[in-house]
């Protein structure tokens, strides 16, 4: 394993605290908004960010074309590379696409970037049948970017359940891929998230990836989440406090910034959850300069 890997892979292992899960700004007539960018991601850093997870669900990755991606990590890499070192961001792209071509020509230039992680769905569509479809699919990512650590993204809700166990899979990636250090784990059944987070939580980062499971999860010692609702300042503080209440037992403080984060998703999600997270951005981040626009079809109808 090379030098540059393996601190790369610390990197990930160390990070603690809430990392925003993006939106893709457009602009009125639908195209990327690149421009605000820089100011977008100041005002994360500002709020309490700790970290960047770039186009995904939340970004919209499937309503990207390779070249508009190709066009935002280089957007999101020219705004990093500005913030003071003490701002510094731990910084995830998900490459997924049907076309595993344009996930490869992704994942190359997410290394050449300097990308601290690069993060993948399983294929959908064409669904992996085995444990070792699943392990070759993620190594053709990983020998495309053998000095990133690769990220494994775990979303059965919508991407199906695996036909054959999670955790044979995870010692299997730990064993024959370098590069497979974490895994962003959306899944709501919390018994299999303790049995993974017991059995390889010394070798794997877990991140939880659901606003209302990040207490129960806590309780683990789970101590990050990528959460597309980090983009707001009350879920990113009530995070921030949820943790510091496990660290010292305050199960009534850490219920009630659950419920905070629980109570504002809910709220989004009584319409088209995207669009009005977007709709909150716009309004909120108006007199920064910053809009982000709609979500494109076929994530908004309207």
């Amino acid at each position: 394993m090379s030098s540059t890997l393996q601190a790369k892979k610390q990197e990930v292992y160390n990070i603690t605290g809430p990392i925003c899960a993006p939106v893709t700004p457009f602009k009125e007539d639908g195209e990327l908004n690149l421009s605000v960018i820089p100011k977008y991601v100041k005002y994360l850093v500002s709020i309490g960010v700790k970290g960047l997870y770039i186009s995904g669900t939340t970004g919209e990755v499937f309503n990207l074309s390779l070249q508009e991606k190709l066009l935002l990590i280089q957007a999101y890499k020219e705004a990093l590379d500005k913030l003071p070192k003490e701002q510094k961001l731990l910084t995830m792209v998900l490459v997924s696409s049907t076309v595993v071509k344009e996930v490869i020509e992704l994942t190359k230039k997410v290394e050449e970037l300097g990308f601290d992680c690069v993060a993948l769905l399983p294929p959908i569509y064409y669904t992996v049948t085995t444990k070792n479809e699943l392990i070759n699919y993620l190594k053709l990512v990983a020998e495309a970017a053998p000095n990133t650590p690769l990220l494994y993204y775990h979303s059965p809700l919508k991407t199906g359940e695996l036909k054959f166990v999670f955790e044979n899979f995870i010692q299997t990636a730990i064993d024959e891929i370098p590069q497979f250090t974490a895994l962003k784990f959306s899944d709501p059944n919390l018994v299999r998230y303790e049995s993974c987070q017991s059995h390889f939580g010394d070798k794997v980062r877990f991140f939880a990836g659901m606003n209302e499971i990040l207490l129960p999860v806590a309780s683990y010692g789970v101590k990050s989440a990528i959460c597309s609702s980090f983009s707001l300042a009350n879920c990113v503080g009530a995070y921030i406090s949820l943790l510091e209440a496990v660290e010292r037992n305050d199960l009534v403080q850490a219920r009630k910034d659950q419920k905070l984060v629980a109570d504002t998703c809910a709220r989004l999600r009584s319409t088209n959850y995207f669009a009005a997270l977007k709709s909150q951005l716009n309004e909120d981040l108006a007199s920064l300069g910053i809009f982000v626009g709609k979500p494109r079809a076929p994530v908004l109808l309207a």
